[in-house]
């Protein structure tokens, strides 16, 4: 399973892993994802995706925060 953008990154070559977004995502998001550069000094931090309609509430942030202590 994937938790973090990190396990999207070959850490060989410190780029993409084409092949594990292109079967991750689909081909719009791929070409997106793959557009963005790679900076591997940097550290994941925890981002909000949204709720199932794609809105920001208080009670998703929770969620999304409740998640993160688990890991």
């Amino acid at each position: 399973m994937l938790s973090r953008v990190a396990d999207l990154i070959d850490p060989y070559t410190g780029s993409w892993d084409e092949q594990l977004v292109q079967q991750t995502f689909d081909e719009e998001n791929v070409k997106a994802i793959l557009a963005i550069p790679v900076h591997t000094e940097l550290d994941d931090v925890l981002a909000w995706c949204g709720d199932s309609r794609g809105l920001f509430s208080v009670k998703s942030a929770y969620k999304v925060q409740k998640l993160a202590t688990r890991q």
